[in-house]
């Protein structure tokens, strides 16, 4: 979802370039074999992604069924 979203510089709205570089970075660290470094990826993440639902409830709200 993270790679998705980023390469397609757009989730329910057009993100902006940081967000983008922050979901490739998160994407990409999520990869990584060391089982520190993708669990602290996965946990953000999961933050960043439940911050980003928050912010634009109203968007998902009003969405088409």
């Amino acid at each position: 979802y993270l790679l998705a979203s980023a390469l397609a510089r757009f989730d329910r709205n057009a993100l902006p370039f940081w967000d983008v570089a922050l979901r490739l970075c998160l994407a990409v660290l999520i990869m990584v074999k060391d089982p520190t470094i993708y669990l602290i990826a996965i946990f953000a993440a999961c933050v960043w992604l439940g911050l980003h639902f928050l912010r634009n409830r109203n968007v998902y709200a009003n969405a088409p069924t």
